[in-house]
């Protein structure tokens, strides 16, 4: 049991609800229906009602020897209240001062309006950031900043995050406006809102969202960057090598219940904020500006919202159909999520992984937040230091059906590091069997310290990240041993056979797969194949008896199910003569389907349902060819290319393309496409005149030539002109596409607008432009050399 220290009571609750224009034959729940801010100092509590703001700031009453809040300000303001927020602004420069200088409540509206005014009630600014009502806002911040202080406001459907550091700076200077109007120095009020740096995100493929919070920068490795490529991007998916960065916002709701929502850091900034922020806030009268009584200040602000919003994308989720999430808090470090929902349940959420480590059960309308302990002795400790000091991270539970706070320290305990020391030492052993026996020892182990460290074991359920990786990696062990035991085999192959190939003994544990990757296993079971002389049609031929085994229907007689069937007459007495060996051969083959060396094309004559696969794979090839470019000089005008190894690379994929009986005209057209894409236009261009049907290659050359376009307009100092000088219908273009960043940002529009005519010119032989298919491609093309012509003209490229 844990005792919270009174800081001060509300003194006459009555008093304060006749601030608030509440009759007394009120219903007594008034007070649940307001909303609440307290400064972080503690000195000063906003409470709104309707429409209705009042201020209290802390009184020491020596009668009862304890602070009190009395009532400073109130009054009535244009719009209802949605959300409250009382902000401490501290002084910008080193101050003997022990605190804030002022206050800022900002207070957001039904209307979509967002107002800020001092704890003397007047108002410094106003924005109107969209058309829903106002449903939070809050103040993030790093401990003794370690993260940058930003202001988060949520609406229905986004969420908009305003810089501190420039929204801070703007208010203390329509702060030191406002004094000079009062002092009569200057005569109107006029605030320039312009340099306040604001991010508008839109959530999509979420049902409904009843909160929302920023957890920041999510940096990824390469491993999950790569995976999370080619898992929602597809087998053709073109990435970069470097991870993007992106920010997390984190939801609560249905459908899911938890959403993980991701926003592209260093994309295109809406010019000038859409260039409607261009006009400045101004707000006239200022004076007397109290808003309880007099004159009210009156303010010219659009009615609409001028901040354009960027699509988030929600990449994964948590998904319950019976939980609606009701609550959302951040930790401290951005590393812990406190989710609440309608079934009384709080949910520890582990961001970075995305498990749930602990569920607290009994908290009905729970509301929840974080604090952060560090062990400095009672002293401040040094920004260069705070990430290596010891902490407790504490989560505050309020129970409203009982009215109690409760704490729990929710660090794991689990002598983490220890077992993670064990899980090391497992992965290197040489036995994998072994490894996995221990393996599950110590699983069972870790949950009894688990259960040990449990106070309330009745009150929340425990699924810890300890269990998750002593389950994952008793997983891959269990994989490993199959393979350890099968390549311990070694049985005459009986019947025809191939040469023997001598292979040194496998000595295989976890770490040499990981080490090697996923092509390892193949390599691992292709040399024991080879080392008992098994002949190729065999492998096929057991492939062809499991599939057949497992109702997976082999090719009909249209694509060579005429030809497998006499193979496999053929070739079934290998399978036949040598079982025990095939056995393990199946058993592999089910245990690692990634890394199956039996699959092949026994088929005679090309399939339609082949073509399609085997095209992606030498799109994929000719990438991969791409990247092994570079350049010598980075300068534009003396571009040198290394492309020996990427020739070698071409060569063989042409011959094999013939092989497969697929034109080279395709393998010119996305090597063509490589190029551009990657911004080698040098080499690009010298492809383009022997490409057989350029008109092909419209399409993907305007879609890239379009994204550099982006990139032309991100880095213009003049982007208003940029604007107004492209035509509407390339801007609309633009607007209309999102940024691809594994398109470089190098390729000056010139270089681009040499390609382009390029291959206009090679269309221009080879059909009519008015008779052509194409005829509105072409048009655009034409569009856009002209378009970088005048860029490049107004020195805007």
């Amino acid at each position: 049991m844990c005792t919270v220290e009174q800081i001060a009571d509300c003194g006459d609750i009555l008093s304060l609800g006749r601030s608030l224009f509440i009759p007394e034959k009120e219903d007594k729940n008034w007070l649940s229906q307001c909303y609440v801010s307290l400064s972080s100092c503690g000195n000063l509590l906003a409470v709104g009602f309707k429409n209705r703001l009042c201020l209290l700031t802390t009184q020491w009453i020596s009668a009862i020897e304890c602070n009190t809040f009395i009532i400073s300000w109130s009054g009535t303001l244009p719009a209802e209240i949605s959300a409250i927020l009382t902000l401490p602004i501290c002084p910008s420069h080193q101050s003997s001062q022990n605190g804030p200088d002022w206050f800022c409540i900002i207070v957001g509206c039904r209307n979509g309006n967002i107002a800020f005014y001092t704890n003397t009630g007047h108002l410094l600014m106003l924005e109107k950031l969209d058309d829903k009502p106002v449903m939070k806002i809050s103040c993030h911040t790093g401990t003794y900043g370690t993260l940058p202080d930003d202001i988060h406001i949520l609406f229905q459907g986004c969420v908009c995050v305003l810089s501190g550091a420039s929204l801070f700076q703007t208010l203390r200077n329509a702060k030191a406006q406002l004094a000079r109007v009062q002092a009569g120095i200057q005569d109107d009020y006029v605030v320039d809102n312009r340099n306040i740096n604001i991010r508008k995100w839109s959530f999509s493929e979420q049902e409904s969202i009843n909160d929302a919070s920023v957890v920041g920068l999510d940096l990824k490795n390469t491993f999950d960057h790569f995976l999370a490529a080619s898992t929602y991007g597809g087998y053709d998916t073109w990435y970069r090598s470097i991870p993007p960065v992106n920010s997390l916002i984190l939801t609560t709701g249905t459908a899911p219940y938890t959403g993980f929502h991701y926003a592209l850091e260093g994309g295109t900034t809406p010019p000038l904020q859409d260039v409607a922020r261009a006009v400045a806030n101004k707000i006239k009268s200022a004076l007397p500006g109290w808003l309880g009584g007099g004159s009210t200040e009156s303010i010219t602000t659009n009615s609409e919202p001028v901040i354009r919003s960027e699509i988030l994308s929600m990449r994964n989720g948590i998904f319950d159909a019976q939980r609606h999430g009701t609550f959302v808090a951040i930790s401290p470090d951005r590393r812990l999520a406190a989710l609440a929902d309608n079934l009384g349940r709080v949910a520890v959420l582990d961001v970075n992984t995305g498990y749930i480590i602990k569920l607290f059960k009994g908290y009905r309308d729970a509301q929840c937040a974080f604090v952060q302990i560090f062990d400095t002795d009672n002293k401040k400790p040094q920004l260069t230091v705070v990430k290596d000091i010891r902490r407790a991270i504490f989560l505050i539970i309020y129970n409203p059906k009982k009215g109690t706070d409760d704490a729990s320290n929710i660090n794991y305990n689990d002598i983490s590091p220890w077992w993670q020391g064990v899980r090391d030492m497992l992965v290197e052993m040489r036995c994998p069997l072994r490894s996995m026996i221990v393996a599950m020892a110590c699983k069972a182990v870790a949950s009894l310290f688990e259960g040990a460290t449990t106070e309330r074991e009745d009150a929340w359920e425990s699924v810890t990240k300890e269990n998750a990786k002593w389950g994952i990696l008793i997983g891959k062990l269990e994989d490993i041993s199959i393979l350890s035991i099968t390549l311990m085999f070694k049985g005459q192959f009986n019947g025809k056979s191939l040469p023997k190939l001598p292979v040194e003994e496998f000595n295989i544990n976890l770490k040499y797969i990981y080490t090697r990757g996923k092509g390892s296993v193949t390599e691992l079971i292709a040399k024991w194949l080879c080392s008992m002389g098994v002949l190729p049609e065999a492998i096929v031929a057991n492939e062809l008896i499991d599939r057949s085994l497992e109702n997976d229907a082999l090719p009909d007689d249209d694509d060579g199910g005429e030809s497998v069937q006499l193979f496999l007459e053929n070739s079934r007495v290998y399978v036949n003569d040598n079982q025990i060996l095939f056995k393990w051969l199946s058993l592999l083959r089910r245990q690692f389907p990634l890394s199956n060396v039996m699959k092949r094309d026994i088929s005679t004559k090309t399939s339609s349902k082949l073509l399609s696969p085997r095209m992606k794979f030498l799109t994929k090839l000719i990438r991969s060819a791409v990247d092994t470019i570079t350049c010598v000089d980075s300068n534009e005008a003396n571009l040198i290319y290394n492309n020996d190894e990427c020739s070698r690379w071409m060569e063989n994929i042409s011959n094999l393309a013939e092989l497969w009986n697929i034109e080279e005209s395709f393998v010119k057209h996305q090597y063509v496409v490589g190029l551009y894409h990657m911004g080698y236009d040098g080499l690009a261009e010298s492809v383009v005149g022997s490409v057989a049907d350029p008109e092909l290659l419209l399409v993907p050359i305007v879609a890239i030539t379009i994204q550099r376009l982006k990139r032309s307009l991100e880095r213009c100092k003049n982007q208003p002109e940029w604007i107004v000088t492209v035509p509407p219908q390339i801007y609309k273009r633009l607007q209309n596409t999102t940024l691809d960043v594994s398109i470089p940002a190098n390729p000056s529009l010139a270089k681009t607008m040499i390609i382009i005519q390029r291959l206009l010119s090679q269309v221009d032989k080879k059909s009519s432009v008015e008779t052509s298919a194409n005829f509105q491609n072409i048009k655009l093309a034409e569009l856009i050399v002209e378009t970088c012509e005048v860029l490049i003209r107004r020195n805007l490229a």
